[in-house]
Parts: C-alpha cells; structure tokens; sequence
C-alpha cells in the first residue's frame, strides 16, 4: 500500500504533509498514503536548513578573517565599484527604459492624434458644415 501522492506545482511542506497524514476515506479522500516517505519530508527540510545555516555561518568566518587584512583601496574597490557603481548602472538603466517607454507611448498618441493632416481637416469640416447648414435650412432653422 505505497502509493505517492503529489499534487501538480504544489511542493511538499512540512504542513501539507502533516494535512496529508491526517487525510481518510470518510473525509471523501480515498487513496494511500506512503507514511514513511511524507513523514521523512519534514526531516528533510529541517535538515536543509541546518546545512544552509551552517554554510552560512562557514562562510561568515571566512569573511570576517579576510577583513582586517584588506587595504583601504581594496575596500573602496569593493564597496564603490563592485557595490554601488553596479547598482547605480541598474538604476539609472531602468529609468532609462522607463523614460524610453513613456516617450515611445506619447510619439504613439501624438502619432495616431495628428495622423490627419490640416488641409484635409479644414476640407472635412467645410463639408460636414454645409451639410449640417442644408438639414437646418430644410428644418426651417434661420440664423443671423
């Protein structure tokens, strides 16, 4: 009775598995549940956490050993040019996009506004005003 149940984009956490094992046929789940293998998931993960943790810490010592023993121009180096200049060049370029975007929307609008040049307008008007004036005089519409 080994039957595994995963859920398609859901990833097992120690709370579904948890739900998982307390599922049965009378809640209108009817399936088997390979116990062992949910129960270790939470194990797992715990692990995985202690390990990164760990790593983390190993890597905390080798950096606070290499400190003291860097030279004022080796820390504006890393603080100046590989820190902030990378993160000003992120975002002066996506203001850059921005701006470029906004700019590209408005010559859009401006270009689909004035599609219509004026001789042609002027034209187009003249005419709809004479025929505007033509169903007033039928109406009997007078005007000075």
């Amino acid at each position: 009775m080994s039957t595994t149940m995963t859920v398609k984009g859901l990833a097992p956490t120690p709370r579904k598995v948890r739900e998982a094992l307390h599922l049965s046929p009378r809640n209108g789940v009817d399936f088997a549940i390979d116990r062992a293998g949910l129960v270790s998931v939470p194990r797992a993960v715990t692990r995985a956490k202690g390990n990164r943790k760990a790593a983390q810490d190993d890597l905390d010592k080798k950096i606070d050993a290499i400190y003291p023993k860097l030279t004022e121009a080796e820390i504006k180096t890393l603080v100046i040019d590989d820190k902030w200049i990378a993160r000003l060049q992120v975002a002066v370029q996506s203001e850059l996009d921005r701006v470029s975007q906004a700019l590209t929307g408005r010559v859009r609008e401006l270009a689909v506004r004035y599609a219509a040049p004026l001789p042609w307008l002027s034209d187009e008007v003249a005419t709809l005003a004479a025929r505007v004036e033509e169903h007033l005089k039928r109406m009997g519409a007078t005007w000075n």
